[in-house]
This record gives C-alpha cells, sequence and structure tokens, in this order.
C-alpha cells in the first residue's frame, strides 16, 4: 500500500470539492442519490484523483 504524502492528501480534498468533480457527478444517468454521492467519497473519486495526478 503506497503512503500518501500531506500533499497528496491535500490535492485529494481539493478535487472532491472542484467543480470538475461536481460536473462529472451530476453528469451521471441517474439522478437519484445525486445528494448522497456529492457528499460521499467513493472508489471511482479515488481513481479520477490518481488518473488527474499520475506523474508522468
Amino acid at each position: 500500500m503506497k503512503a500518501f504524502t500531506l500533499t497528496d492528501l491535500v490535492s485529494f480534498g481539493e478535487y472532491l470539492l472542484s467543480k470538475e468533480r461536481t460536473k462529472t457527478v451530476k453528469s451521471h444517468p441517474n439522478k437519484e442519490g445525486l445528494f448522497e454521492r456529492l457528499t460521499k467519497v467513493s472508489d471511482a473519486d479515488i481513481a479520477n484523483w490518481k488518473d488527474l495526478n499520475v506523474k508522468k
């Protein structure tokens, strides 16, 4: 398991609060549970954040 740095954790928190994440969640075809999806962290959030922050 990778140890995350403080910088990683701050970056992930910023992603969770970002307009990009909100837009992604709101674009989901199933509108039921929208509030819950916006207020909870999912595996998809972690994967999306990693995809955006992979060191290339």
